[in-house]
């Protein structure tokens, strides 16, 4: 008899895999590749294991102030030949709330080419919410300027096939567009 999933609802599904989940991890212990353990080191090595975990956010040190890196930055997209499809003020945005917080702006990029490539083909366009790519710059209390990107080559890597083909050039099209500012 063919069981139709879509009766038990997404709920009972979600329930259903955390409850496998967790009967393989009391079986088999908590996998190592959980970053973090503890949310100690959530994006990178796991100290622990000394096990290289994978780098989900790249955040680099920026050579310019706030004001100049975003200027920079921006030319830098231009001449990529991608676009700004949106930049998000959190500074401006939780002021408009209350509160007072360090600059910060966030970037929303696309390129054409990549985002086509993907979002043509009805298998790949799962992966959608990574889209578009995001880099922000930031001020820490330490003083200095901050840039941040989702590492896209390795976040798309277990995807395979056109993702990760496409993904791995967006990695080396952003990297690009913050290799002259960074420290």
């Amino acid at each position: 008899m063919k069981k139709n999933w879509k009766v038990f609802g997404t709920s009972t599904l979600l329930a259903v895999t955390l409850v496998f989940g967790l009967v393989l991890s009391s079986a088999f212990g908590s996998p190592a590749v959980f970053p973090g353990r503890g949310n100690s080191n959530p994006f990178g090595v796991n100290d622990q294991t000394e096990q290289p975990q994978m780098q989900m956010i790249l955040e680099n040190e920026s050579k310019y102030g706030f004001a100049e890196t975003v200027e920079l930055f921006e030319q830098n997209v231009a001449a990529a030949g991608w676009s700004v499809v949106g930049v998000y003020d959190y500074k401006e945005i939780l002021a408009q709330k209350g509160f007072d917080i360090l600059d910060i702006k966030i970037f929303a990029l696309c390129s054409g080419k990549y985002s086509a490539a993907i979002l043509e083909l009805d298998h790949e366009r799962m992966v959608s919410p990574l889209m578009p790519c995001t880099i922000s710059i930031y001020e820490k209390s330490d003083g200095k300027t901050y840039i941040a990107q989702l590492n896209a080559g390795e976040m798309a890597a277990p995807f395979g096939g056109v993702v990760a083909e496409v993904m791995e050039a967006v990695a080396i099209d952003t990297a690009a567009m913050v290799e002259n500012l960074i420290k």
